[in-house]
């Protein structure tokens, strides 16, 4: 796997741990922004073997499905969980009236899990 991968899927477990942090701590918007960010630091490790670069933006997730998610036959769920991310996220963080529950927050934690280790063993396969 390239260092640069390393370093992303390095970036996604911080995110992911920190994600938990903030769940057990109580403050479910800030696990919900940090689960996200754990996807897409595993998905820009995943578009990097592809040769993509994903903007921090929303246009990243089109870009992500056109170049890895489909070519690659990957599962249509682990797309969900990154615009379900990108959604809540936007909630989260944004939306001075919303307030994440528990559930959502723990939810989006668990889709972020899997998303993380599906990308792990992607760039395995890949052999990046």
């Amino acid at each position: 796997m390239s260092e640069e991968s390393k370093a992303w899927l390095r970036k996604a477990e911080r995110n992911l741990k920190a994600a938990e942090n903030s769940l057990s701590g109580g403050f479910p918007d800030e696990c919900v922004d940090r689960a996200y960010f754990a996807i897409f630091s595993a998905a820009t490790a995943m578009g990097r073997v592809q040769g993509k670069k994903f903007p921090a933006c929303s246009g990243w997730m089109a870009e992500f499905k056109k170049s890895v998610t489909e070519p690659n036959g990957l599962d249509a769920k682990f797309q969900h969980y990154i615009e379900e991310a990108y959604q809540l996220r936007e909630k989260a963080v944004y939306d001075a009236f919303a307030e994440m529950s528990e559930s959502e927050a723990k939810s989006t934690l668990d889709q972020a899990t899997d998303f993380v280790a599906m990308a792990e063993e992607f760039l395995k396969q890949k052999g990046d």
